[in-house]
Order: structure tokens, then sequence, then C-alpha cells
């Protein structure tokens, strides 16, 4: 005999897995001096050349789309701008 199927909601509980840029970029260690050095007025293209050329991270994986979510996620002062 087969157990029952598990619902979705069940397994959605069990499996609480988040994807896409917002993830990816609160999963790095570097997070936070990312964040302080786009509030201080990095552009996105220095932010990913560091994190290419120094922090070693693959160009797939530290992608202009993945790090373009911090002008929504941490807008910048507009008064500053």
């Amino acid at each position: 005999m087969t157990e029952p199927r598990q619902s979705l909601t069940d397994f959605a509980a069990a499996n609480n897995l988040t994807r896409g840029a917002v993830a990816w970029l609160e999963s790095i260690p570097e997070k936070d001096e990312i964040v302080a050095g786009w509030q201080a007025g990095m552009t996105v293209g220095q932010i990913r050349k560091w994190l290419i050329d120094v922090c070693e991270y693959d160009p797939q994986e530290a992608t202009m789309s993945r790090l373009q979510r911090l002008t929504v996620r941490y807008p910048r002062d507009s008064a500053r701008d």
C-alpha cells in the first residue's frame, strides 16, 4: 500500500526555500559591507567588480541583476543622490 501524498502546504512548510536576488544577497557574508558601500554612493558595477576580483565570487553568481536589488531593497537617501 502506498503512503498518502504530502500536501503542497505541508511540503512548503517543511521546505521553506527562498530564491532569487534578495535571497542571494542576504545569504553572503559581505552583505553588510555591500549595503554600507551602496548607501555611501558606490555603484552596482563597483560592488560587482569587488565581489569578483577581491572576494573571488563567480561572475555568474555575482550578477548585475542580483545586485540591482540594492536599489529596491536598500534605497539611498534621495537628498544625497
